[in-house]
């Protein structure tokens, strides 16, 4: 992945610490992501779905 795209990417703080929250490798729920980054459940997975779109992140669902 180039890094303008990661930068744009992570250029949002609670995306950026969503993403630092998934950097250990656990799987955690977008709740758990929307609570850490401090936005509501939906701002969280619009938030997830950019990086997801953006080859940043893959969805494990359980």
């Amino acid at each position: 992945m180039e890094l303008p795209k990661v930068v744009a990417l992570l250029g949002v703080p609670a995306r950026a610490s969503m993403a630092w929250a998934l950097v250990g490798g656990d799987a955690l729920p977008a709740s758990e992501l929307a609570y850490r980054a401090g936005v509501t459940p939906q701002t969280a997975s619009h938030h997830l779905a950019r990086m997801v779109d953006g080859g940043l992140l893959a969805v494990e669902r359980c």
